[in-house]
């Protein structure tokens, strides 16, 4: 979707996302807590946060030929320049939600969030994550869970 300011620095969109964590079964150990937490990695592929520096330099020009008859050709220069300072892109992970296992259960669902990205040239990917950790007498564990990338 065109950014609603209308700059070619700035990406837009509307995302979706929804995450489950269910605890099945007759494990060995008891599950003591765990959480969930949903979001997207967001990345920038060019930054271009410092801006950009329009201006105009010129001045009076000279130039003598030896040549018969001699010449002499005076004029004036002017000469528009552009700077900006490029720097990589960045990977941002942003929490869209998290939610305490409770009965062995969480969820999370988002629908029509915005996400806006400013200052970057280029694409701008997004990639939505669900992580479920739990917590053991005898051990922590992390499980994430990746999308496929879609592009704003």
């Amino acid at each position: 979707m065109p950014p609603l300011d209308q700059s070619p620095w700035t990406r837009e969109g509307y995302l979706s996302l929804k995450g489950t964590a269910d605890i099945r079964g007759a494990g060995k150990v008891a599950v003591n807590s765990g959480a969930l937490s949903v979001g997207f990695a967001v990345a920038c592929n060019t930054d271009v946060t410092s801006g950009v520096t329009l201006g105009v330099t010129g001045g009076p020009t000279a130039q003598m030929s030896i040549t018969y008859p001699p010449a002499l050709v005076i004029g004036a220069q002017v000469l528009p320049n552009v700077s900006t300072t490029l720097r990589p892109g960045t990977i941002s992970d942003v929490s869209f939600g998290s939610k305490k296992l409770a009965a062995a259960h969480a969820g999370v669902e988002l629908d029509g969030v915005h996400v806006k990205v400013s200052g970057c040239l280029g694409p701008v990917a997004v990639r939505a994550y669900v992580s479920v950790a739990i917590s053991t007498p005898l051990n922590d564990n992390t499980i994430h869970v990746y999308g496929k990338p879609h592009y704003l």
